[in-house]
């Protein structure tokens, strides 16, 4: 077994006073870890490929598949997006936002499980209608969870993720008003808990008992991809607003995103979910934190061509989909070859924002020369060490490769 880690960068610039380069926050405070190593994909031909933010759930998915090989793709897949519940609290409620792709072969699935849309207003908890789906109904799911908590840990130990969102919200109005129902959960003496402490495992079970829908089809959230102006391509977006200059003010920059994916039995799952940046309620001592559903949708991009194809996966702001719009201009994307993609996710980004109006750029991936060229226009450049998160993911036949962007922290485990 190799484990592997995509190591984050660290959000740091000396900048003289006389540049007029502006130095800004990132988008998303990233949390530091030290790596082992910084590949960005698993090797040709990996049986098994497990990515996601938490060492522990992908740690704990290998060993089940060890101990049950012969198991089902799709309960693989339900097992880590279930899990995300347990080990990333933060990020993965009940009420988050969740889109999931499934590549089989040639084809694939994509569903955005949401209670945006005027027709699903119904649905109060769209994560859980999403593990029902994968898990094949309401009493397979309760019956795997049940599996499941049967095996996790009484205990979970606290990450470098969950410390740093601790130590950042504790003085928000939920936290605050919360103290009382999260001191035995994430807060001790009324100090959040540091990394390697641990915290007691939720109960989902009887949530889940009580809040589980029936009856609900899955067509409501198979999400509708535009054609573009590129051959074969087509996204959850309208790239013709970027292709006219138009810039997109969105709330994305405040969700939180968490981002999992396995590849097993020559199959592909990767799921993201979202959460708005306010959670509203802790259901009890045991748990789990309720968040307001993401009001942003993760931007998607899908191509086909003769032999393969791609997609492109990008979460995080001010403007995922201007980053995306970027990336797919670029013509080593039509390559379809992982060396391409990888040049492709590493190359520099910027993007250009209204209200204030700024040209933010990765100056330390340009040439020297790109920068003073940048630097010698009216365009308000600002420094960020890195711009959001993209996956991409490219399959023929039986070939499969997952690129990680290496922008954010990321377990990447190949067996």
């Amino acid at each position: 077994m190799k484990v592997q880690f995509v190591l984050p960068f660290i959000f740091a610039l000396s900048v003289s006073c006389s540049s007029i380069v502006h130095l800004i926050n990132s988008e998303q405070k990233s949390v530091e870890i030290v790596p082992a190593n910084a590949k960005v994909s698993c090797e040709a031909n990996t049986a098994l490929s497990i990515g996601s933010k938490s060492l522990q759930a992908n740690t704990f998915l290998l060993d089940y598949l060890k101990r049950h090989p012969n198991i089902s793709f799709k309960k693989a897949a339900a097992i880590l997006a279930l899990t995300q519940l347990y080990f990333r609290p933060e990020t993965t409620t009940p009420g988050s936002r969740f889109y999931y792709l499934i590549v089989d072969k040639d084809k694939f699935q994509a569903n955005d499980f949401n209670n945006l849309m005027e027709k699903n207003q119904s649905i109060k908890w769209p994560f859980l209608i999403g593990l029902q789906h994968l898990a094949g109904g309401v009493n397979p799911l309760l019956s795997l969870t049940r599996h499941i908590e049967g095996r996790l840990p009484d205990r979970i130990k606290v990450d470098q993720y969950l410390s740093h969102f601790l130590q950042e919200n504790q003085s928000s109005p939920f936290f605050t008003q919360k103290k009382k129902a999260l001191e035995g959960l994430f807060f001790r003496a009324g100090q959040p808990l540091n990394v390697g402490e641990t915290f007691k495992r939720f109960q989902l079970l009887p949530f889940m008992k009580n809040n589980l829908q029936t009856g609900v089809s899955t067509k409501q959230f198979a999400p509708p991809l535009f054609p573009t102006s590129k051959k074969g391509l087509k996204c959850n977006l309208d790239f013709g607003l970027y292709d006219h200059q138009v810039v997109v003010n969105s709330k994305e920059w405040d969700s939180n995103f968490n981002i999992f994916s396995l590849i097993f039995k020559n199959k592909i799952f990767v799921g993201v979910t979202s959460n708005g940046p306010d959670f509203i309620k802790v259901n009890s001592p045991k748990g789990p934190l309720i968040s307001k559903n993401a009001l942003t949708p993760l931007s998607f991009c899908h191509q086909k061509n003769e032999t393969s194809q791609m997609a492109l996966f990008s979460l995080r702001g001010p403007d995922s989909g201007q980053i995306l719009h970027q990336l797919t201009m670029d013509e080593a994307v039509i390559g379809h070859d992982k060396v391409s993609l990888i040049k492709l996710l590493k190359q520099a980004r910027h993007i250009k924002t209204t209200n204030p109006s700024r040209y933010i750029f990765e100056s330390q991936s340009l040439p020297s020369q790109e920068v003073d060229r940048i630097l010698s226009t009216k365009l308000n450049p600002y420094h960020s060490r890195k711009i959001g998160e993209v996956w991409g993911l490219i399959w023929k036949n039986k070939e499969s490769s997952l690129v990680i962007d290496e922008r954010q922290p990321t377990h990447l485990l190949c067996d």
